[in-house]
C-alpha cells in the first residue's frame, strides 16, 4: 500500500506536472466580485474579441461550478480561491463576524499592528486571521522567494487574501481615492504608487456621465432602468444616464465603487504595477491576482438584472480584454496561465422576483432580535437579553447572560434554533453543538452549513434563509445582496487558460475549492496547508514528462 501511495505522488509530482516541462512565468488570477456563471453564456454574443470570449475560445470552461459552503460572502469566497479550503479550514467565516472577547463586531483582516501608510483614521488590515496558507505564499515558499506574489482590488480583502501572507497587496482607499497598503508590506509606498497617485485618476471622474455603452434597444433589460427599489449611492441616481457629484462631496470616493470606473482605476493601477515590479519578466513563476469589484457594487445597488449591471458587465469585459493585452504585451499570454473565477453570485431584489410569481422579503436584524430576544426571554421565565449579536449568518448567545439566568449553553442553542425557524423567510437553522459533533442530517444543505462552520469564529446558531429572501442587514442598504447556498450565490464561472489547458467545456461538477490544488499541481509545489479540494484534471493533463 505504502509503495503504491509513492508511486502515484512521483507520477503527480514529477510526470504531471507541467513545472518539469512548459512551467509559465507569470500566473495571472482574475477574480470579479459577484459575477454570476450564467451571466457570461446570457451575454457572450454581446462581447469583444479580448475579453471574456478570449478565455472561453482558449481554454478550458467549468460551467457547473459551485461553492460548497453556504456563506457565500466576499472574504469567504476569495480565501476559498486562494486556499482550497472552506471556512473551517480558512478561518474567513464572513467579511466580519462577532468577537466575544471584545464584544464587537471584528473586520475578517482587521490587524492593529498594521496601520496604513498613509491614514490614521482607519485600523490596519493584514492576512494575519487567515488560518491556511494561500497558493502564492506555497510558491513562494516553494522558490525561496524567487516567485512573487502581487494583489491588486478595490476591496481590502480582494486584494489581501489572494496576496497571501508573503506577497505584496494593494487597494482603493474610499477616504483618498488613491491606492493604498499597510506596514504588513510596506513602510512608506513604492515610488511607482506615490507616481501614480499624484496622477490623482479618481478625481477625475468627477462631474463626468456614465452612459450605455450601446445602443438603449440592444439591452436584454431595455426596460429595467426606474424602479423604486434601487438604492443609488451620492447623486449617481437609478436612471441612465449617471452623472458622478462634485470630487468636494464627502461621500464622492466612496460613491465612486457603485460605477464602471472603480475597475478602470483597478486596471489603471495594475497596468502601473506590471510596468514596475515585471511580473513575470525575472526569471522565476510569479503570480498576480487581479480582483474587479465594481460588478459587486453595482449589483447591489441596482440588481443583478438591472440595465445599470448589464452596461457594467460590457464594460468589465472590455476591462479584462485591457488587463490580458498589457500581460500579453509584457510577458506573453503564451507564458502566462490564467485562471477566472468569482467569489460569489448573487440573488434577485425580492421585488424583482415579486414581479414574476415568487414570494420573498427582507427582515432586518432589529427586526430579528427583538422578537427572538423577546420568545427566549419568556420562553426561559427571565428578563435578561439572551442574544448579543447577529452577524450574517450566526446568532450569537450572550454567554454571560446565560450564565447570570442559570440557563446551559447547549439549552439555550436548542431553543434558539426552534424559536428562529418560526419566521417568516428562514427555512433552517442549525446549532453549534450539533455542528461540533456533526450530528447533522444527509443533506446538501447541512453539509454547505458545515463547510461554512468555524469553531471559534461561527455563532450559536447559523441560520438559513428561504430562497428570495434577504435578512440580517439593514434592509435599506441594498437592493440586492447574496450569502446563500442557493444556485444564484453559489454558482460562479470557473476558466483556465495557458500553456497546455486544452480548449473544451466540462460539466461534471466542480468547486471553486479546487483551483488553488489545481494551480499547486500545475506547477509542482505543495497545496495550501488548508486545502481540501481537487486537481483539475483537465488543467494538469496535456502536461509532458
Amino acid at each position: 500500500m505504502t509503495s503504491n501511495y509513492l508511486k502515484i505522488i512521483f507520477l503527480f509530482f514529477f510526470l504531471v506536472s507541467p513545472l518539469q516541462a512548459d512551467k509559465p512565468d507569470l500566473v495571472l488570477q482574475i477574480t470579479v466580485d459577484q459575477l454570476r456563471a450564467d451571466v457570461i453564456r446570457r451575454h457572450f454574443d454581446r462581447f469583444g474579441e479580448g475579453g471574456f470570449q478570449y478565455l472561453v475560445e482558449h481554454g478550458t470552461v467549468y460551467a457547473n461550478a459551485r461553492y460548497r459552503h453556504a456563506n457565500t460572502m466576499t472574504a469567504v469566497g476569495h480565501a476559498t480561491l486562494a486556499t482550497g479550503g472552506n471556512s473551517t479550514q480558512h478561518g474567513m467565516v464572513s467579511n466580519s463576524w462577532w468577537d466575544r472577547e471584545r464584544s464587537e463586531h471584528v473586520n475578517c483582516l482587521q490587524d492593529e499592528q498594521s496601520p496604513f501608510v498613509d491614514e490614521t483614521t482607519r485600523t490596519g488590515r493584514s492576512p494575519l486571521r487567515l488560518t491556511s496558507s494561500t497558493f502564492s505564499d506555497e510558491l513562494i515558499l516553494a522558490t525561496g522567494g524567487a516567485s512573487r506574489s502581487f494583489g491588486v482590488s478595490t476591496k481590502d480583502r480582494g486584494a489581501i487574501i489572494l496576496a497571501g501572507r508573503g506577497g505584496k497587496a494593494y487597494w482603493y482607499s474610499t477616504q483618498t481615492g488613491r491606492y493604498t497598503t499597510t506596514t504588513w508590506y510596506h513602510r512608506e509606498h513604492p515610488e511607482w504608487v506615490e507616481a501614480w497617485n499624484e496622477r490623482d485618476l479618481a478625481a477625475a471622474y468627477a462631474g463626468q456621465t456614465w452612459s450605455l455603452l450601446a445602443d438603449h434597444e440592444s439591452y436584454a433589460a431595455v426596460d429595467r432602468d426606474d424602479r423604486p427599489f434601487e438604492v443609488p449611492r451620492g447623486e449617481l441616481g437609478i436612471t441612465f444616464p449617471h452623472v458622478m457629484s462634485d470630487s468636494t462631496s464627502g461621500r464622492y470616493f466612496s460613491d465612486l465603487r457603485y460605477s464602471p470606473w472603480a475597475d478602470e482605476l483597478t486596471l489603471s493601477f495594475t497596468q502601473a504595477l506590471i510596468e514596475a515590479e515585471k511580473p513575470g519578466q525575472r526569471g522565476a513563476t510569479d503570480y498576480l491576482s487581479v480582483s474587479f469589484s465594481a460588478t459587486d457594487y453595482v449589483g447591489h445597488a441596482y440588481g443583478p438584472y438591472s440595465l445599470e449591471a448589464e452596461d457594467n458587465l460590457l464594460r468589465l469585459d472590455r476591462v479584462i480584454a485591457a488587463l490580458l493585452a498589457s500581460v500579453d504585451q509584457a510577458v506573453g499570454l503564451q507564458n502566462t496561465l490564467v485562471v477566472l473565477s468569482s467569489d460569489h453570485g448573487v440573488q434577485a431584489t425580492p421585488e424583482y422576483s415579486g414581479t414574476h410569481g415568487f414570494v420573498g422579503g427582507r427582515i432586518g436584524t432589529a427586526e430579528m432580535l427583538g422578537p427572538i430576544n423577546d420568545l427566549l426571554s419568556t420562553y426561559f421565565e427571565t428578563d435578561e437579553r439572551l442574544i448579543a449579536a447577529f452577524s450574517r449568518p450566526s446568532l450569537f448567545l450572550d454567554l454571560e447572560a446565560l450564565r447570570r439566568a442559570g440557563i446551559s449553553r447547549t439549552h439555550a442553542e436548542v431553543a434558539l434554533a426552534r424559536e428562529v425557524v418560526k419566521l417568516d423567510g428562514v427555512r433552517a437553522a442549525f446549532t453549534r453543538t450539533d455542528l461540533l459533533e456533526g450530528n447533522l442530517p444527509a443533506t446538501a444543505l447541512a453539509r454547505s452549513v458545515a463547510h461554512a462552520f468555524h469553531p471559534q469564529r461561527s455563532g450559536d446558531v447559523y441560520v438559513v434563509a428561504e430562497p428570495f429572501w434577504f435578512f440580517g442587514y439593514d434592509t435599506q442598504g441594498d437592493a440586492a445582496t447574496h450569502g446563500s447556498h442557493y444556485p444564484a450565490d453559489a454558482h460562479v464561472p470557473l476558466i483556465f487558460s495557458g500553456p497546455g489547458v486544452p480548449r473544451t467545456s466540462v460539466y461534471r461538477p466542480v468547486a471553486p475549492r479546487d483551483v488553488a490544488p489545481t494551480l499547486s499541481a500545475y506547477l509542482g509545489v505543495l497545496p495550501p496547508s488548508g486545502s481540501v479540494g481537487e486537481v483539475l484534471g483537465e488543467v494538469v493533463g496535456e502536461a509532458k514528462p
